[in-house]
């Protein structure tokens, strides 16, 4: 079931962003997009043209797993403030002291 609702979503928000941008707009392939824009997506998705901008196209969005993460580095325990605090180098921990005091 969540599998099948996964894909409804992206389906509604395309049908919505149509619907939006329609009289604004041309949903066509880029021709001659931003450095940025080729930068980060591809040419083989369609998007939206307003104002001589290419929006970023959805469906092609790319997401990444963060691989050093650790849930013990959060800011809103005592245990993670710890941690993070034993990780700080000395010349950093001088200037936040500075700030403090100041």
């Amino acid at each position: 079931m969540s599998i099948l609702s996964s894909h409804v979503y992206p389906i509604d928000l395309r049908t919505f962003m149509y619907n939006r941008l329609k009289s604004v707009g041309k949903y066509e392939h880029p021709t001659n997009p931003s450095p940025t824009y080729r930068k980060f997506y591809g040419l083989g998705f369609k998007t939206f043209k307003v104002a001589r901008v290419y929006l970023f196209p959805l469906a092609n969005v790319k997401t990444r797993n963060t691989m050093n993460f650790t849930q013990s580095l959060t800011p809103y325990t005592v245990a993670g403030r710890e941690h993070i605090h034993k990780q700080l180098r000395m010349d950093i921990q001088r200037e936040i002291s500075v700030l403090m005091k100041s």
